[in-house]
């Protein structure tokens, strides 16, 4: 996402001392349930950035340019980078779990953050994906093509189909990008771990390469803009949907910027009315 210009005001910046009080109504839907380990469903986790909290979670207020993710402390105070694969998280003192059972509003300790993790990665794959994949399945069947589902655990996928290494077709997510190299580079570079179609194109390598050696922001922009005009001529991948997001709020709300997370929780939570 590139700089945008904006005056204070229109994003939502104080006006005045913060005021306590009042009712926030905030636009959501049903979700499916509320397990954040089985669904990456958006009002599933719209709902719960209200009540959970996270070990760092992303900057927020008027100040925060969208699609800039800057990570502070949440329930970890400070965190220490011991190698490329190892953090020490050390967590703040004094944070209660929600007075219900079984917790029944004790303190957070380690060992619920590691259980926490290790279900995570345990967890059989997101079942919502099924009826996605079986709607795939029955386009294809339309052109005269017979597809057999092959569902994946998620470490699974990770480990081999988003990496290329599958046979067939693959139907899978593209997730949000906060930056644009990210997503280009990722899927058509040839020596790219993510190269999921086995791309190997030279010229467009050597533009992925060289708008990360561009560091005037207009050149590089021009750079981008000529890898997306060229990948849309290759067609080596077909993207069923591009999602557009577009950010509303009343004059009244004060202290609030926009971001394309699910993290509406903590945006809320700094926030404060002006009536």
């Amino acid at each position: 996402m590139w700089p945008v210009a904006r005056p204070p005001a229109l994003w939502g910046a104080e006006a005045g001392q913060p005021r306590r009080g009042g009712v926030l109504r905030v636009r959501g839907g049903d979700p499916p349930h509320f397990d954040p380990h089985l669904t990456i469903n958006n009002y599933t986790n719209y709902v719960l950035s209200f009540v959970y909290s996270r070990l760092v979670r992303h900057k927020v207020g008027p100040d925060v340019q969208p699609g800039t993710f800057s990570v502070e402390p949440d329930l970890a105070e400070r965190w220490e980078e011991v190698d490329d694969t190892t953090y020490v998280f050390h967590l703040r003192q004094g944070v209660k779990w929600h007075n219900k059972p079984p917790l029944n509003g004790r303190e957070l300790v380690a060992e619920d953050i590691k259980f926490t993790y290790d279900r995570f990665l345990t967890e059989p794959g997101n079942a919502n994906r099924v009826d996605d994949a079986q709607l795939v399945q029955r386009f294809l069947k339309d052109v005269g093509i017979e597809a057999e589902l092959k569902i994946q655990e998620h470490g699974a996928y990770m480990a081999t189909t988003i990496q290329g290494k599958f046979e067939g077709l693959v139907r899978g997510p593209f997730g949000i990008a906060w930056e644009p190299d990210f997503p280009l580079y990722r899927t058509y570079a040839a020596d790219s771990s993510w190269n999921a179609g086995h791309v190997n194109d030279p010229k467009i390598t050597a533009m992925l390469k060289a708008q990360r050696r561009t560091k005037d922001l207009e050149a590089r922009k021009k750079i981008i803009f000529d890898i997306q005009r060229y990948a849309a001529e290759q067609q080596y991948y077909v993207h069923v949907l591009v999602p557009m997001v577009t950010a509303s709020w009343a004059p009244y709300v004060k202290n609030y910027g926009p971001n394309i997370t699910f993290d509406y929780g903590s945006r809320a939570a700094a926030l404060w009315l002006d009536r």
